[in-house]
This record gives structure tokens, sequence and C-alpha cells, in this order.
């Protein structure tokens, strides 16, 4: 059985560079990030995949940003 999540697409404030290391000493750029993909709580599980469409993040109730 699938769920469908709704997702938000967020633009980063800066780009974030992500660097890889194969030897632990020499590191390598990968790729440089300036999006990130939200997926939405458990609270937002949606029957089928019209309601995708119809889905306002900015009237969701859960929290975006949660720190710790």
């Amino acid at each position: 059985m699938d769920i469908l999540h709704p997702v938000t697409i967020l633009d980063m404030p800066c780009v974030i560079e992500a660097n890889k290391t194969i030897d632990y000493k020499n590191l390598y750029k990968s790729s440089d990030i300036s999006q990130m993909m939200f997926v939405h709580s458990e609270d937002f599980k949606l029957k089928n995949e019209g309601e995708i469409e119809s889905f306002d993040p900015f009237k969701a109730k859960g929290k975006i940003h949660i720190s710790l």
C-alpha cells in the first residue's frame, strides 16, 4: 500500500557545498545544494493523487522547522 505525503520545495538561504572523502584526508566537492524537499508529517496523509494538487503548505498546521 502506497502512502502519499505532500512535499514542499524550499530554497536554501545560501548555496551549501557538499564534500566527499575516500581516504578521510582529501575532500572532493560532490555537489552544490540550493534547495531542499520538506516532507510534511504523518498528519497530512493524502488519500489520492488529486488531493496533492489542492494542498496548500501555507495553511498546513505542522511545523516546518523544529529546533532541538
